[in-house]
C-alpha cells in the first residue's frame, strides 16, 4: 500500500518522494497527482508514435523518450509526456529529469482529453524549447500526418 504525500511540497521533496514509490505523480504547484496506466490501445499507439519519430530523427542526435521519462517545466511542474523529443545539450546527458523538449506528445483518453487539450497545454507552452505538441486521439480511425517532419535544428545547443 502506497502512503499518502502530504498535503503540499516542494519539487525537491516531491522528487525525493516519487523515487521512493512505485507509482508515478504528476507535480504541479506543491502538490502531486497520481498518474494511471494505460489500456492496450494507449500503448499501442504511444509505441506507434515513438517508432514513426524516431524514423523520422533517425541520423540526428535528437533521442525519442517515452512514458516513465520526466520533464520539469519551471520550478514548480514535473509531467510525464507520453512521448517527447530532446535535443538539448544538457538533456541528453541527463538520465532523470528532462527540461528543454522539441517535442511532446499526449495521447488522449476519454478521462484525461479535458485536462489535456487545456491546463496540461497551458503548461507546455511555458516551455521555450518546445516546437511542438501533439495530441493523439486512439479511438480515431488513423493518425492524421500533417507531413511535417520535426526539426532536429538546435540539436546539441542549450
Amino acid at each position: 500500500m502506497t502512503a499518502l504525500p502530504p498535503a503540499k511540497m516542494t519539487l525537491e521533496a516531491c522528487l525525493g518522494w516519487e523515487n521512493a514509490h512505485v507509482e508515478k505523480h504528476e507535480f504541479h504547484r506543491g502538490e502531486l497527482f497520481a498518474t494511471v496506466g494505460g489500456r492496450r490501445v494507449h500503448g499501442r499507439v504511444v509505441g506507434n508514435i515513438a517508432g514513426e519519430l524516431r524514423s523520422r530523427l533517425k541520423g540526428t542526435p535528437c533521442p525519442v523518450l517515452s512514458e516513465s521519462m520526466k520533464v520539469q517545466i519551471g520550478d514548480d511542474t514535473v509531467l510525464y509526456p507520453d512521448v517527447f523529443v530532446t535535443c538539448d545539450r544538457a538533456d541528453l546527458a541527463t538520465d532523470l529529469i528532462f527540461r528543454s523538449p522539441t517535442v511532446a506528445v499526449e495521447v488522449l483518453s476519454p478521462s484525461t482529453q479535458s485536462y489535456e487539450r487545456s491546463q496540461k497545454f497551458a503548461l507546455y507552452r511555458r516551455l521555450t524549447s518546445l516546437q511542438e505538441y501533439i495530441r493523439s486521439t486512439p479511438t480515431r480511425a488513423a493518425w492524421k500526418d500533417s507531413g511535417a517532419t520535426p526539426r532536429a535544428s538546435g540539436c546539441g545547443t542549450t
